[in-house]
């Protein structure tokens, strides 16, 4: 793994990424403008090493199905902070159906018509490197399981730069699967809805909140719109039935069902949307599916998400992706539940040992304390010794509560240093994306801090010594 500078610097590659969907490239920061995009360098990977980082994040993706297996058979939710009525939930859509796999475990057996799809997340992995830099080990920080951002610089911006700069060509190229797998995603996960819960899907709902200011959140979700869309024309192509695509703000999700003559609600609600987004009391359309770029630890906080529970649960209920049993793996919390349970195999070579705070053994001083959600390091603090090496942003993250505990104590692991040619050292995170099971990109981040945050830079990687499987045909 190098990072090389002196690469080509577009004049116009503010205008370039922001016309490819990255709008949020500029970031204010005391009262100064930071870009969140950054040309002229790039991270040199090898084929091995890509390879060795996707049999690593496909192993990973693995313990999380065990660890989230432990925590239901063992009643852990309380420690995810993870209510009755959303256990309830998960318990019930965690099951898969029926299949060669669980044939003789009728337990674990969904119920009749009855399926959950899981589209993609993210893994933040730690690279460690040895003394010529080579990548020899990985360790997981965390896993961005409900609404991972992240997906326009690394499906489109990166590929394009690095093409642009000649990165890409005879035996070089790019971890970078992420918008053809999204798309087979939405395929596979529609089929699956059609055929097992006996839906005609004939529209796919995109919300996310109103109140995202940057356009971050619209972008990303207009990408996953375009994915589908292609996955649409596909099935069509395929003679099978397509679907329409259509997005809306999570306040324009209208609840529909009986009313009494009082005027309350009786009995299990269902929900609808505009047809058309600008006209919110225009003609409305059940909800069938939906894709939700708006965290399930805040949907489930106030009466709402008590609604949107009881309405899974109910076979022509609304499906929503991400499900919410993503509330095992976007909590920090599962962190500790993998350490507890592969601590002592050799799986745990790829984890940092964790602890809920408070049950960490005598002497373990040297940590990083996370809190159970959080996003772009906000409210972690990394301690060495005792003593404070850096804090994160302090504002908090969990919605209304105001408050982002209890936490987790993640044995400190720091990222690599790469020296920069115009100012301090920059540590690289390496992200990882899945879809389904599987890892179909990679994405970089470097920052002058320890903790990712939103002060970070996005850099473009490419491959050398390809593998023979990673030429492409």
């Amino acid at each position: 793994m190098r990072r090389v500078t002196g690469l080509l610097e577009r004049p116009n590659w503010h205008d370039i990424v922001t016309g490819e969907g990255l709008v949020y490239v500029d970031t204010e920061v005391g009262g100064q403008t930071l870009f969140y995009w950054r040309e002229g360098v790039a991270y040199e990977l090898t084929g091995l090493e890509i390879k060795f980082i996707e049999d690593v994040s496909r192993r990973l993706v693995e313990m999380l199905i065990e660890a989230g297996d432990y925590v239901i058979e063992n009643g852990l939710f309380h420690k995810l902070g993870i209510r009755p009525l959303e256990a309830k939930a998960i318990k019930e859509l965690w099951k898969d159906p029926k299949n060669d796999e669980n044939l003789d475990k009728p337990e674990e057996w969904a119920r009749p018509g009855w399926y959950t799809a899981m589209l993609y997340g993210r893994f933040d992995l730690c690279p460690e490197l040895d003394a010529f830099g080579n990548i020899v080990g990985l360790k997981l920080l965390e896993y961005n399981a409900d609404t991972p951002t992240g997906l326009v610089e690394s499906a489109v911006c990166q590929y394009n730069y690095a093409l642009a700069a000649g990165l890409i060509g005879e035996g070089t190229g790019q971890c970078n699967e992420l918008y053809e797998s999204l798309v087979l995603g939405w395929m596979y996960e529609i089929r699956n809805i059609r055929r097992i819960n006996g839906r005609n899907v004939s529209v796919v709902h995109f919300a996310y909140s109103c109140q995202e200011s940057s356009g971050e959140d619209a972008c990303n979700v207009g990408l996953m719109m375009d994915a589908a869309r292609e996955a649409s024309e596909n099935l069509e192509e395929a003679g099978e039935p397509g679907f329409r695509v259509r997005s809306l703000y999570m306040d324009q999700i209208v609840r529909a069902g009986t009313v009494d003559s009082d005027g309350n609600y009786v009995g299990v609600q269902y929900f609808s949307a505009p047809i058309d987004q600008n006209d919110p009391d225009g003609p409305k359309e059940p909800i069938e599916v939906i894709f939700k770029l708006y965290p399930w630890e805040w949907l489930v906080q106030d009466k709402f998400g008590q609604i949107a529970i009881e309405n899974m649960l109910e076979l022509d209920g609304t499906i929503w992706i991400e499900p919410i049993w993503k509330l095992l793996w976007s909590n920090k919390g599962v962190l500790a539940i993998l350490w507890e349970v592969f601590k002592d195999t050799d799986d745990a070579k790829w984890l940092l040992p964790a602890y809920f705070a408070g049950e960490e053994p005598a002497g373990f001083n040297s940590y990083a304390r996370k809190p159970l959600h959080g996003r772009e390091g906000n409210g972690t603090t990394l301690v060495r010794n005792g003593q404070v090496l850096e804090q994160g942003p302090t504002t908090p993250y969990s919605g209304d509560t105001g408050t982002d505990g209890p936490y987790i104590l993640q044995d400190l692991c720091t990222l690599p240093e790469f020296l920069d040619d115009n100012g301090p050292a920059l540590h690289p995170l390496l992200s990882v994306w899945t879809v389904q099971k599987d890892p179909v990109g990679l994405a970089i981040r470097e920052s002058p801090n320890c903790i990712t945050n939103n002060e970070s830079s996005f850099v473009t990687h490419y491959i050398v010594d390809l593998l023979p499987e990673q030429q492409e045909s």
